[in-house]
C-alpha cells in the first residue's frame, strides 16, 4: 500500500491451474486443457479460476503460461499448452478473456524462449528471429492483441545474450513498439541484476520486491545523469494505469458471493479430463472393459492409490480429498468385477496378474519448476511394467505425467496406453469412465512423443555436455552462463518429423476413440483476397457416439526459407471439435489467410492444404495455386 496516495495494497497469486492458496480447487494441468482442443472449455476453465480469485480477493493472477513444449524433459511443460503456437493461441485467448471479465488481471508468461528449467538463470536461449516469430511469439502476441491481457511476465533466462527483463529489443521493441502493449510488464521473481538495464528495457516492475530498483540505486542513477525522472514516471505510470484500468482502487476485490472451492469448478475439472485424456494405444479392442462382465482386474503401482495430481512449483495447487485412479476404477466397475491393488510386484501381485482378465500399471513422473526430468523412465517403473507384461498378456498402462516419456521399452508388450496427465482434485474420475466405456476418449496429444530421445530435434541442443538432472536447481546465478542453441529452428515437434524420414511414436494431434471417423469432400472457396474458405466432411463410421478433432494444416509449396531459417513443411492453422452420433456427418469450415501462413512469407507461392485427425494422419490434401 502507498498510504500517502490512498492506494491500497494489491494481492498477486499463482497461477494458471487454480490458486496456490489453501482451500482452492486443483484443476487439471494446463497441458490437459490443451489436449481438449476446446476453446469454449478454456473460457469456462478460466472463469472458474477467476471466480476463486474474486472469492479470495486476488487482484492479479500470475498466469497463464504459454511457453511452448520444446523438449519432453521440461519441468514446467505440465503448466503450458503444448508444442504448437496456433493451439496455444486459440486456447489462451478465451482463458484470458474469461479471467479478466471477472475483474482479475491475467499475466501471460514467461516472455520468452523459457522452454526448459535446468539452471534457467544461467541459461542463454540462442534463437533466431524467424523462429521466435514463427513459434515462440504468437501466443504472447495473441494474448496482447486479441485478449487485451493486463500484464506480461518476463522470463528468467537470457535471450541471445541479455536477460529477458533487461532486454530492450524484446520488451520495448517487440512488446511495446511492435505489438502496442501498454500494460504492466513485471519481472519473474529475482530475475534482474542491473537496474539501469531494467529501466531502459521498457519493464515496469521488479518482483517480488526492489532488490535492484531500490531507492539508493535509483537516486544514484539520477544523480549521475544516467536516467531522468521521466524514466521513473514511465515505469510508475504504466504500473498504476494498469491497476486503474481494472478498477482495483475503486472496489473491494473480495466478492462474498463468489464460489471459492469445489462445486461447478469440480465439474469443469471432470470435463477437462474427460475431454483431455488421450488414448494413445488400444490393440484389438482391449478397451473399453465391460462393466457388467464377471472379471478380475489388477491395478499395479502406488500411483493408483495416491495418484499425483500436479507437478510442483508455483503452479501447484494442493489437492483437497482428491479422486485417485483406484477410486475411479472402483466407482465404475460393476458388481461382478473384482478389483485388486498392489503397490509393488510382490509374489502375491504376480500370482494375481497371471489369472486376471486385465492388468493396469499406473505410474507418475515427478515434474517441477526449476528443474527438468529425464525422458527415460526410472528402472523401478520399467521393472513394474515388465513384471506385469511377463505375468499377463492383457496389460494396459495409465500414465500420470505432464509431458512425453520414453515408452519404447514397453509399448510393444502392452495392449493399451492412456495418457491421463495430472488431473487435479476431481479429474481422475475420467480414468474409470474411459476404462469401462462410460466416456469415449477424445483427447488429442498437444505435443509429439518421440520413440527415443535421439529422435528429438533438440537432441544434443538441450543441456551442456556432462550435465545431470540430479544437479540441484540454484535460484541465484551461481553457474557460468551456458548457451542453449535452438538449432532446430522452426522445425521442432511435429514440424521436425514432417521434414525428415523419422517417425514419432505418437504424433501431435493423435488420439484414439471407441468409434471411427472418415473424411471426405475437401473444398476450397476462392476469394479475391488472401482469406479462403476450406470445408471438409467428417463422418462417424463406428457404432458409438464420439468426438473428433478436425485439424487443418497449411504450408507453402515449395517450402520457403525466410531470413535464412527453413520454415516448417506445414503448420496447424485451424481445428474444430465435433460431436457425432453413429452414422452422423458434419461439415467443418475453416477460414485460412494464405498470406499469413509464415511470418514475412514470400508472395506468389502455392498453398498446400491438409485436413485430418492428426499431424501424421491427413487424408484430405490439395494445393491452391498462386493468385499471381
Amino acid at each position: 500500500a502507498i498510504e500517502r496516495l490512498g492506494l491500497d495494497r494489491l494481492f498477486f497469486a499463482d497461477a494458471s491451474m487454480g490458486l496456490r492458496i489453501p482451500e482452492s480447487t486443483a484443476f487439471p494441468s494446463f497441458v490437459s486443457l490443451a489436449a481438449t482442443f476446446d476453446p469454449d472449455l478454456a473460457a469456462r476453465y478460466g472463469d472458474a479460476v477467476a471466480e476463486e480469485c474474486r472469492a479470495k480477493g486476488v487482484h492479479v493472477l500470475l498466469g497463464p503460461g504459454v511457453n511452448l513444449y520444446r523438449v519432453p524433459q521440461g519441468g514446467r511443460n505440465f503448466e503450458y499448452l503444448g508444442e504448437d503456437p496456433h493451439l496455444a493461441s486459440r486456447m489462451v485467448v478465451p482463458y484470458i478473456k474469461a479471467v479478466q471479465k471477472r475483474g482479475v488481471m491475467a499475466t501471460v508468461k514467461h516472455f520468452v524462449a523459457n522452454n526448459h528449467e535446468w539452471h534457467r538463470k544461467a541459461s542463454n536461449s540462442v534463437v533466431d528471429d524467424a523462429t521466435l516469430r514463427t513459434l515462440y511469439y504468437p501466443a504472447f502476441e495473441a494474448a496482447i492483441k486479441e485478449a487485451d491481457v493486463g500484464a506480461v511476465m518476463t522470463a528468467y533466462n537470457l535471450i541471445n545474450g541479455e536477460y529477458a527483463a533487461q532486454h530492450p529489443g524484446l520488451v520495448q521493441g517487440v512488446l511495446r513498439d511492435e505489438w502496442g502493449f501498454d500494460g504492466l510488464v513485471m519481472t519473474d521473481w529475482w530475475s534482474v541484476y542491473e537496474p539501469l538495464r531494467v529501466i531502459r528495457s521498457g519493464t515496469n516492475l521488479e518482483m517480488p520486491h526492489a532488490d535492484y530498483l531500490n531507492e539508493p540505486a535509483i537516486l544514484d542513477l539520477l544523480g549521475g545523469g544516467q536516467i531522468t525522472t521521466a524514466d521513473i514516471d514511465r515505469m510508475v505510470a504504466g504500473t498504476l494505469a494498469s491497476f486503474f484500468k481494472f478498477g482495483f482502487y475503486d472496489r473491494d476485490q473480495t466478492d462474498p458471493d463468489a464460489l471459492g472451492f469445489g462445486g461447478w469448478h469440480d465439474d469443469i475439472s471432470r470435463e477437462t479430463s474427460r475431454k483431455g485424456m488421450v488414448l494413445l494405444k488400444n490393440d484389438a479392442g482391449f478397451l473399453p472393459l465391460d462393466p457388467e462382465a464377471t472379471q478380475t482386474i489388477v491395478l499395479l503401482g502406488s500411483n493408483a492409490r495416491e495418484t499425483e495430481t500436479s507437478g510442483y512449483g508455483a503452479a501447484r495447487v494442493e489437492p483437497t480429498d482428491p479422486v485417485s485412479i483406484l477410486d475411479s476404477i472402483n466407482a465404475v466397475a460393476g458388481p461382478n468385477s473384482t478389483i485388486a491393488h498392489f503397490d509393488d510386484a510382490t509374489p502375491e501381485a504376480i500370482a494375481a496378474m497371471r489369472t486376471a482378465d486385465a492388468v493396469f500399471v499406473t505410474f507418475n513422473t515427478r515434474e517441477r519448476e526449476a528443474n527438468d526430468r529425464a525422458f527415460e523412465l526410472p528402472e523401478d517403473t520399467l521393472s513394474l511394467i515388465s513384471a506385469a507384461t511377463d505375468a499377463s498378456d492383457n496389460v494396459g498402462v495409465l500414465v500420470t505425467a505432464g509431458s512425453g516419456v520414453d515408452m519404447s521399452p514397453f509399448i510393444d508388450d502392452t495392449k493399451a496406453v492412456l495418457m491421463a496427465f495430472f488431473a487435479g482434485n476431481a479429474g481422475n474420475t475420467a480414468v474409470g469412465e474411459i476404462v469401462f466405456g462410460r466416456t469415449n476418449p477424445s483427447g488429442r496429444l498437444p505435443f509429439t512423443i518421440e520413440r527415443t530421445w535421439s529422435d528429438s530435434p533438440a537432441y544434443g541442443r538441450f543441456l551442456p555436455e556432462g550435465a545431470a538432472f540430479n544437479d540441484q536447481p540454484i535460484w541465484n546465478r551461481e553457474r557460468p552462463i551456458f548457451d542453449v542453441v535452438f538449432g532446430e529452428g522452426t522445425r521442432s515437434g511435429y514440424r521436425h518429423f514432417d521434414a525428415t524420414d523419422a517417425e514419432p511414436l505418437f504424433a501431435f494431434g493423435h488420439g484414439l476413440s471407441y468409434t471411427t471417423f472418415a473424411y471426405a469432400d475437401l473444398k476450397i472457396t476462392d476469394s479475391e483476397g488472401p482469406v479462403i474458405e476450406v470445408t471438409a466432411t467428417v463422418t462417424n463410421t463406428g457404432n458409438s457416439p464420439g468426438d473428433e478433432v478436425v485439424q487443418l494444416y497449411a504450408g507453402l509449396a515449395p517450402v520457403p526459407t525466410i531470413n535464412g531459417t527453413p520454415m516448417p513443411v506445414r503448420l496447424l492453422k485451424g481445428f474444430q471439435r465435433v460431436s457425432l452420433e453413429p452414422g452422423e456427418s458434419a461439415s467443418v469450415r475453416f477460414e485460412l489467410d494464405t498470406d499469413a501462413i509464415y511470418p514475412d512469407q514470400p508472395t506468389g507461392a502455392a498453398v498446400s492444404i491438409s485436413v485430418g485427425g492428426a499431424s501424421d494422419s491427413l487424408p484430405l490434401r490439395t494445393t491452391k495455386g498462386s493468385r499471381d
